[in-house]
C-alpha cells in the first residue's frame, strides 16, 4: 500500500503543477475520473499500461511517478 501511496501523492502533485482538474486528467489520458480519484487518494495503484497513459497526459515519464514518494 506505501507504493500505491507514493504512486498516488506524485500523480496529484504533478496535476497540481500543471494546472489540471482530475476531469482533465481523466479525458487526457483516457482513464475515467473514477479511477483517477482512487489512484489519487491511494486506494489502488495503476497499472504500469495506465501509469504510463496518465504519466503521458501529464508530460512526465513514467518512472518518475513510481520514484516518487
Amino acid at each position: 500500500m506505501k507504493n500505491a501511496t507514493n504512486i498516488a501523492k506524485a500523480i496529484r502533485s504533478r496535476r497540481v503543477e500543471r494546472r489540471l482538474t482530475q476531469d482533465q486528467l481523466a479525458l487526457l489520458s483516457g482513464v475515467v475520473v473514477s479511477l483517477i480519484s482512487r489512484y489519487e487518494n491511494g486506494h489502488i495503484a495503476p497499472s504500469l499500461a495506465t501509469l504510463d497513459k496518465i504519466a503521458k497526459a501529464l508530460r512526465v515519464p513514467a518512472g518518475d511517478l513510481l520514484k516518487a514518494g
